[in-house]
């Protein structure tokens, strides 16, 4: 019986895991160049996905918890948090179990709970890529998650979705955190090698995969900021909390220059708008 089954795959030698002597050296190298921001947060809302079609749910709700977002559902007892079952709006749980899901399906969902900008591969350029890993990679207010093809780099498998980690700059490595951790360790592979692994043609569509850019919306951000207010409170011991609701608007407008930065940075692109959710589920309300 056992025969028939697997304990996960070794990683092809290109890339490193972050297990690896190697991979532990870029991870210590990356969290001293301040370019691993993002890693910090999706490490606290990091999991498995509990199924083997389920990388594109279970990176998604790894990026929803990370940025905080309530998710205004209970999950389990008094806890309200993302989970992969509760992300079936765009697709029904039996059919992502059986196919998993697209790039533009991914797309549906994250519009359905957050902000997103999703940029399929033959529409940008590696440079713009590698800007757009660099920038979320040293910051904490969007993640980016990528939908590639396995085969390409040299992986058992087809398409995949993940979120990345963090960027070593010196040898253009990026963090994968592969959300199949019963397959692959978290790994590092290049930023061409990743983007190589973005442009084959997904058979299930007929075009090629991409990535997305995931952040909270203004309102979301400012339901962050009202709770971390609140928290704080609470841990001073001070009371009541609406008289120091005044402060949140600072705290809102530093994150609402964050914008301009990614506009900067070319990360806001004209595929902002061209999927969108047609699904009208409670969360895009």
């Amino acid at each position: 019986m056992l025969a028939s089954t697997f304990y996960r795959k070794e990683l092809p030698s290109h890339l490193d895991s972050i297990t690896s002597v190697n991979g532990r050296r870029l991870f210590r190298e990356m969290i001293v160049a301040g370019t691993s921001e993002c890693f910090f947060s999706l490490c606290t809302s990091f999991n498995t996905q509990s199924d083997p079609a389920f990388c594109g749910v279970s990176s998604l709700s790894m990026v929803l918890n990370a940025l905080e977002i309530d998710p205004r559902r209970q999950w389990r007892g008094v806890w309200r948090w993302y989970s992969e079952e509760q992300l079936d709006c765009c697709a029904s749980i039996d059919e992502m179990k059986l196919k998993g899901i697209t790039f533009n399906q991914f797309a549906c969902l994250a519009k359905c709970h957050a902000k997103v900008v999703a940029k399929r591969a033959d529409h940008h350029t590696l440079e713009e890529f590698r800007r757009d890993v660099q920038t979320i990679a040293s910051s904490e207010g969007t993640h980016l998650v990528l939908s590639f093809s396995r085969a390409a780099l040299g992986q058992t498998g087809t398409g995949h979705f993940s979120p990345i980690g963090g960027y070593h700059a010196k040898e253009d490595k990026v963090l994968v955190l592969d959300s199949a951790r019963f397959k692959y360790p978290p790994f590092f592979a290049t930023v061409r090698e990743l983007w190589d692994s973005l442009l084959p043609i997904d058979p299930e569509t007929g075009v090629c995969r991409g990535y997305f850019l995931v952040s909270a919306t203004a309102e979301q951000m400012l339901d962050v900021e009202r709770r971390r207010v609140h928290r704080s409170l609470l841990e001073k011991e001070e009371t009541p909390v609406t008289s120091s609701l005044p402060s949140i608007s600072s705290s809102v407008e530093s994150l609402r220059l964050y914008k301009p930065d990614l506009q900067q940075h070319n990360i806001i692109a004209e595929e902002e708008d061209e999927i969108g959710c047609g699904c009208n589920c409670h969360a895009s309300k």
